[in-house]
């Protein structure tokens, strides 16, 4: 190092803020290297030869330095130990150079190795007055070298996957995630998780499994409250956020850890607590409504016998007076007169029960929407009194099954006519039952149209279906076209 007397104090000095330098980028790149946090036991290689490389900027540092403290006495004093530290520290570059070289195929490692040979002490009488100018050259090569690889971290550290990128995508999770080893041991815990634990007074707590345990069990703080969820564990805390804690287990390399993870489920918990407002709300709805069906044919029942008892008033009033005025009178009617005027009366009487099945529908449909539900019919019924009063028959029992059992709200009876009779089917868009069960309505209708000379049909597939067909012979049928 004494060819550096001939360098000006100027060009000396320059030298060690270069090395200076230098040791500032390569300590930036130790900080970078670890703080990737990449694992593999090249990694592990790749450290230790860049803590090498900062060590040999500092052992330039101190040649320089020591050049400096003897520049009056103009001989450089170097102890054995200054010596044997050069080749130790050659001897680390070489050695984790190698090492780091050969799974990475780096160059920037491999080409540490020669450029640290210039600190080499027998390198010195050998070189002779080249020395100085080999000593800037590593300076320069370290200092490049150094520059490139910060850049290069810098870059990778953006871009790529490390363990700190890991741990900080981690920390972005709504979600709160735990990892800790079997024994309890948190290995790792985002930011999600450690405000939970804040807000449930957890964070002193350091062992996994307590955690756990005092989650499923333990006491809660005030205004904090367990839920009686079956999956996992769910808190409702104090500002109204429901969280569901969930425990699992997994093995990575032969080695099993715990893992706990917390979801906030509160959209989904006001969601069901809505759901289960408003099935209360329908369930009231429906005990109503089935109250009202039960009660429908009673009103039905007592609407026609109000409308019989008028009509029996009507026509019996109207003969009894007329008796009346013939007995005053002392006028005795014949007895023929008499029977056809009682058969006359009977005749009026049971025109209530033959009034037009139009009008009969009619009602009917009223009657239903009063209640909601849609009765409508696509084409028109029969002219035959007998068919189209078991028609109406037939639909009045098929709507009042839909909307009782299968909660319908539009019920359509669709008639057409045939070269064979009259088809009627009733659809709905209520609920299908699981079974075909045929209860005394069904059996009343089946009989009304067996005894008409017809047949009826029931199925639920595709949908619930009443089918009804009335045979009909053409020279007896008033609606059949002759032409």
């Amino acid at each position: 190092m004494s060819e550096f007397f001939f360098f000006p104090a100027c060009a000396r000095l320059l030298l060690q803020l270069a090395a200076l330098t230098g040791l500032v980028l390569q300590l930036c790149v130790c900080v970078m290297v670890f703080y990737r946090g990449a694992f593999g036991e090249h990694r592990f290689y790749n450290k230790l030869l860049e803590i090498a490389v900062a060590l040999q900027f500092v052992l330039g540092e101190c040649l320089l330095e020591l050049v400096e403290f003897n520049a009056p006495d103009g001989v450089v004093i170097a102890g054995p130990r200054l010596c044997i530290l050069r080749y130790l520290l050659f001897g680390c570059v070489f050695f984790f150079g190698i090492f780091s070289f050969v799974p990475q195929r780096d160059p920037w490692d491999i080409a540490c190795i020669p450029a640290a040979a210039v600190t080499l002490p027998f390198l010195e009488p050998i070189s002779g007055a080249v020395f100085p100018f080999l000593f800037i050259a590593w300076l320069a090569a370290a200092i490049l070298r150094s520059a490139a690889k910060l850049v290069r971290l810098s870059r990778e550290l953006r871009h790529g996957l490390s363990g700190l990128s890991v741990k900080e995508a981690v920390d972005q999770l709504p979600a709160g995630i735990l990892f800790a080893q079997d024994t309890g041991y948190i290995l790792l815990l985002n930011l999600s998780m450690q405000r939970l634990l804040s807000a449930l007074s957890l964070t002193a707590v350091r062992d996994a499994r307590e955690i756990l345990r005092l989650l499923q069990s333990g006491s809660l703080p005030d205004g904090i409250e367990r839920l009686p969820i079956k999956e996992g564990v769910t808190i409702k805390l104090a500002d109204g956020a429901v969280w569901q804690f969930v425990q699992d287990a997994i093995a990575i390399n032969g080695k099993h850890y715990m893992e706990l993870y917390a979801l906030d489920i509160t959209s989904h918990w006001n969601l069901t607590a809505q759901l289960a407002m408003k099935k209360t709300a329908l369930n009231a709805h429906k005990l109503h409504l089935l109250e009202m069906l039960g009660n429908i044919e009673e009103i039905r029942y007592q609407k026609e016998l109000q409308e019989q008892k008028t009509r029996v008033h009507d026509v019996l009033g109207q003969r009894i007076a007329m008796l009346q005025r013939a007995l005053r009178e002392e006028h005795m009617p014949a007895v023929d007169l008499l029977i056809s005027d009682i058969d006359r009366l009977m005749q009026e009487l049971r025109s209530a029960e033959t009034a037009p099945p139009e009008h009969v529908f009619a009602d009917l449909a009223a009657i239903f929407s009063e209640i909601g539900v849609e009765l409508y019919l696509e084409g028109s019924l029969p002219k035959r009194i007998d068919i189209a009063c078991c028609m109406n028959a037939v639909i009045r029992e098929s709507v009042t099954n839909a909307v009782r059992h299968g909660f319908a709200s539009k019920v359509k009876a669709h008639c057409e006519k045939t070269a064979e009779g009259w088809n009627l089917t009733i659809t709905n868009d209520g609920r299908k039952p699981e079974r075909l069960i045929e209860g005394g309505g069904i059996a009343g209708m089946r009989k009304r149209v067996e005894a008409l000379g017809g047949t009826l049909c029931i199925s639920i597939e595709p949908r619930f279906t009443v089918a009804a067909f009335y045979r009909e012979e053409h020279e007896n049928d008033p609606d059949f076209d002759r032409r």
